[in-house]
């Protein structure tokens, strides 16, 4: 599933105001991770269609997104190294490890 700009601006309009930041990054992080696919050589994030899709290019745009890919750099590590990892919730199993 590809997440479009519309949707996601959708989806964080519902945070409340008074989430703290950290909140905020985990929320864009759970969303980064619909984007996850399975490839030839483990789980990998599309980081090409990030850059060449203007569908998606607000991704690299958000100010967060330094943050949000060093996670995600070491999610798809941690899952590749051990699978099991892979039917953990997220947000309350593997958030911290990340």
């Amino acid at each position: 599933m590809i997440l479009k700009f519309d949707k996601f601006l959708e989806d964080m309009s519902k945070v409340k105001s008074k989430e703290s930041i950290s909140d905020v990054i985990q929320i864009k992080f759970e969303k980064m991770c619909e984007m996850i696919y399975i490839g030839s050589n483990g789980i990998s994030f599309p980081y090409d269609d990030l850059n060449h899709d203007q569908d998606l290019s607000f991704w690299t745009e958000d100010k967060d997104f330094p943050i949000l890919k060093e996670k995600m750099d070491n999610l798809i590590v941690l899952i590749n190294n051990d699978h099991s990892l892979a039917d953990k919730d997220i947000s309350n199993e593997i958030w911290n490890m990340i």
